[in-house]
């Protein structure tokens, strides 16, 4: 019987490198287990302290410099320093740096209870986490009344998970501690900031009177509040967004049998080729020789170096020193399985853990020395597919979103891509890095430029806003305005409990509530039609009707409007007396982009960046303007 054909044949380095693997793990420390390592390589961001500790040798990201101006691009936390640690562009040096805080900032939640009572909760106390108690005054907007609280200042962000489970109630304790961080220093990623005494001051351009009284006609009609807030908000679509030097990767790897999928888990199968498309023109593919296809590759292929590799270990350790180049690196699902893989397969084959410059999170792949954005995730959201790119594409395949927002497909192959040939491998491999790129370059950098504008608006990090849908975008910005004016951020269950008081039924069968009025078109055939057409209906609606969780169905109001239905029937009571938050940040979205970027885009007088920002400035009012009233809904 003819001997069945193994790894080993095909690739006859491996042997060795898998050896070598057994071998350095083997040596290492009895805390060193493959299993162990791979653990530790999935930390969470909230406490990544022992991961970090693996990684002494790998300094990845250089400190921020004094007096220099960066990009703020993402706020995380570090478990080992215990400080917010915020990633900063720089857009000469083309790199990214990092700032810790030095504020002292801390964790923290509040509580309905004074001091005194909470010093009484034994359990509260005693936590090894607990730090000091501090009292604070918040306005309540939802009960319309100033309310002393206390603020339980903890050493650490997992200990608020616990610890809120000790109190009877607990307010903003559901909040991430990087975006908490962002609030309270009142931050906004996406913007410049100059580095002064190790703190972050921001370096926007100011406000022009001809934009003041701009702003003036446009919103004469607002209260002087939200001119005000407007004047405020410009230089968040003034400042120009910085053209980031990035690279795309895409990995492939070998499967001996059809339909077997390559676990990112176990990662047993070889990584048989990687791309790396950077938008400095660099293009390269590091590809692994093997004895079972045609070995026909080049030094060049379609403008990209090839470099072929008799081992899969220097292979990964080459590919890894290239990316180092670049401060941010995109991936098409490279959370779930380019990065994952990676580091797996990495140590497998005995590459330290600190030699890895990624880190898989559970929920995301961490690019350690820069940011990672996977496109999937951010193509994914469903309004950037409707409200951006018009629902040009229904699957969410690099190939489907490639040929509708691009007109450009992968290439063809009608076998595994386990049995191309070399050739033929290398080319498939690097057109999926050049689209990925593509992506984010075409059309100006519509793309990237959308990202970071969205970034400005939500208040998120760039890394997290790619991964999360709309309404966590919006909830964001509603949460940072909350805390700039002093707020308390109300509970969901205070929300549900008044709104369970007075509901609607719905007409239509598993709807949750009463919709509007919808009118049937008489039949027939008919001329001399004019469209009546309502810019943005729903969002001035909700200006116009100061519709917000806080002025909607409340009990003490002087000035109140019903809202009927068309029987007569009244569904809701609106309160008149104060200005609705909801009402204020959509209507000021909607009046500035009716009323001011539409008009700036189309100006003759301006130069091709400031038209090509512009447009990307109202398409971001435009998701958040359209998304509002969904997620209000909800």
């Amino acid at each position: 019987m003819a001997r069945q054909t193994t790894l080993f044949d095909v690739f006859p380095k491996q042997r060795q490198d898998v050896n070598d693997g057994v071998s350095s793990r083997s040596n290492a420390q009895a805390g060193d287990s493959l299993n162990g390592l791979i653990s530790r390589s999935r930390s969470s961001d909230d406490h990544d302290s022992g991961q970090e500790r693996r990684r002494k040798k790998a300094e990845w990201l250089k400190p921020a410099e004094e007096g220099v101006t960066y990009y703020l691009l993402q706020v995380d936390y570090n478990g080992e320093k215990a400080k917010a640690l915020l990633k900063l562009y720089d857009p000469i040096k083309q790199e990214i740096r990092v700032l810790y805080d030095s504020t002292g900032h801390k964790p923290y939640f509040l509580i309905d209870l004074d001091i005194d009572k909470a010093s009484k909760i034994a359990k509260l106390i005693k936590d090894p986490s607990f730090d000091h108690f501090e009292k604070v005054t918040k306005y309540d907007p939802y009960y319309d009344q100033k309310r002393t609280l206390t603020n339980v200042v903890v050493k650490d962000p997992l200990a608020v998970r616990r610890m809120r489970e000790i109190v009877p109630k607990a307010y903003e304790a559901h909040i991430k501690y990087h975006n908490n961080y962002v609030y309270d220093l009142g931050l906004i990623p996406g913007m410049p900031y100059k580095v002064v005494g190790s703190k972050l001051v921001p370096v926007a351009p100011e406000v022009t009177e001809e934009d003041k009284k701009e702003i003036e006609k446009a919103l004469s009609d607002a209260p002087e509040s939200t001119r005000k807030l407007a004047v405020k908000w410009t230089p968040i679509f003034e400042a120009p967004v910085p053209n980031i030097k990035r690279a795309a990767f895409d990995i492939e790897v070998y499967t001996p049998t059809k339909g077997r999928i390559p676990d990112p888990q176990q990662a047993e199968f070889p990584i048989i080729s990687i791309s790396l498309v950077g938008s400095d023109g660099v293009k390269k593919v590091f590809v692994l020789s093997r004895k079972d296809v045609e070995d026909n590759t080049v030094e060049k292929l379609n403008g990209a170096e090839v470099k072929e590799y008799e081992s899969e270990k220097e292979m990964l350790q080459d590919f890894f020193k290239e990316v180092l180049r670049y401060p941010l690196l995109l991936t098409f699902n490279g959370d779930n399985f380019d990065i994952p893989y990676l580091i797996t397969r990495s140590l497998k084959l005995g590459i330290p853990l600190e030699d890895i410059p990624f880190k898989d999170t559970g929920k995301e792949g961490k690019y350690l020395a820069g940011i990672h954005i996977d496109l999937y995730r951010f193509f994914f959201n469903k309004a950037v597919k409707n409200y951006v790119f018009g629902g040009k594409y229904t699957e969410y395949t690099l190939d489907a979103i490639a040929q509708a927002v691009l007109g450009e497909s992968k290439v063809k192959i009608d076998t595994l891509v386990s049995f191309l040939d070399l050739r033929k491998l290398i080319e498939y491999n690097l057109h999926d890095s050049e689209i990925t790129l593509e992506l984010t370059t075409f059309n100006d950098n519509l793309v990237w430029k959308l990202m970071v504008l969205l970034a400005r608006l939500s208040k998120l990090g760039i890394e997290e806003l790619a991964r999360t849908e709309v309404s966590n975008w919006i909830k964001n910005l509603y949460y940072w305005e909350h805390r700039q004016r002093g707020w308390l951020i109300p509970l969901k269950e205070d929300i549900l409990a008044r709104a369970s008081q007075v509901k609607t039924t719905a007409i239509i069968k598993g709807k949750g509530y009463k919709g509007a009025v919808v009118i049937s078109p008489p039949q027939g055939v008919f001329f001399n039609i004019v469209v009546l057409d309502f810019a943005s209906l729903y969002p001035s609606v909700i200006r116009n009707w100061n519709l917000s969780y806080e002025t909607v169905d409340v009990k003490e109001c002087k000035s109140i409007k019903e809202i009927r239905d068309e029987t007569g029937q009244v569904l809701h009571t609106v309160c008149f007396d104060r200005q609705g938050i909801t009402a204020e940040i959509t209507g000021l979205l909607r009046d500035f982009r009716v009323k001011i970027y539409k008009k700036k885009a189309k100006n003759a007088n301006i130069s091709p960046e400031q038209k090509s920002l512009y447009d990307v400035v109202q398409s971001a009012m435009k998701v958040f303007i359209n998304a509002t009233y969904g997620v209000f809904g909800a």
